[in-house]
């Protein structure tokens, strides 16, 4: 429990750590002007944040995702079988940070043109900060996927904006949405997921793996909801946000299958929903 309960501290002295690392760099490039804004600080502050703790997000969310990803994931337990659509078509993914999936999705639609299946076709990531959104541009040339993965330096409210993005996404015009550890960022999420939810097709499929509101004891929700005034200004998301709620409520499902992932402590500060939902 001590261990979970600690674990967040230790991620939020990263980031303050990275705090001097941003200052210095922008003192070395003389772009004294960034310190002026504070939105571009910010942003640059969590890029740097961000791109440390990235690959242990990566190493921990993996065992979930990439299962999930190729429909092998039921009720938050991974399966050896395909039991579910794997990702296909025209895909939209949500704070895509650094781009830490885009080897996956190279191995994956690779797959998918050797076996003659119906993989992604069309990969749209929306990424707002500009600094993250970056370096996401290189690991995306790095894959060799710049003909299918276009990276659109917006949020979510500009999707269907073709001016703020040179690519407007239709309403149910995306086969899939992925959303991982993305969910706890977005602004004002009772306007910026019913608009996620119009853009997918009908029979689409929404994947998420997100951190969460801990339920399990008042006790444990008290120290989460402690912890998070803290973590809010040092590292730029919520902990308790009640995402599995926000996402069953948007509209009608075909199918609904979130559940936390199997082996997680009742304990977690930042525990996880894994799963899809099929509209």
């Amino acid at each position: 429990m001590l261990r979970e309960i600690l674990f967040p501290w230790a991620l939020m002295t990263v980031s303050a750590l990275s705090l001097p690392v941003t200052i210095i760099k922008f003192l070395v490039a003389g772009d004294l002007h960034a310190f002026t804004s504070w939105s571009t600080f910010r942003d640059a502050w969590f890029a740097v944040f961000w791109i440390n703790v990235g690959p242990l997000a990566k190493q921990t969310a993996a065992p979930n995702v990439i299962p999930l990803l190729q429909g092998r994931l039921k009720d938050g337990k991974v399966q050896e079988k395909v039991v579910s659509q794997p990702l296909h078509g025209t895909v939209l993914e949500i704070g895509r940070g650094v781009g830490m999936w885009t080897q996956f999705y190279k191995k994956t639609i690779d797959e998918a043109e050797k076996d003659g299946t119906a993989g992604p076709d069309t990969i749209y990531a929306s990424e707002p900060n500009r600094f993250l959104a970056s370096t996401l541009r290189k690991h995306v040339k790095t894959a060799s996927l710049e003909e299918v993965y276009h990276v659109l330096p917006i949020g979510v409210e500009g999707l269907g904006n073709a001016t703020a993005s040179g690519a407007k996404i239709e309403p149910e015009s995306l086969d899939c949405i992925v959303t991982v550890q993305g969910l706890c960022c977005i602004p004002e999420p009772e306007k910026n997921l019913p608009l996620l939810y119009q853009y997918l097709k009908r029979g689409g499929h929404w994947y998420v793996f997100e951190h969460v509101r801990n339920d399990e004891s008042p006790l444990i929700s008290g120290i989460q909801s402690f912890t998070e005034i803290f973590w809010k200004p040092m590292v730029c998301c919520h902990l308790c946000r009640d995402t599995a709620k926000a996402l069953r409520s948007l509209g009608k499902w075909e199918e609904i299958d979130l559940a936390p992932p199997q082996g997680e402590s009742p304990y977690e500060m930042i525990p996880h929903i894994v799963g899809t939902l099929v509209k």
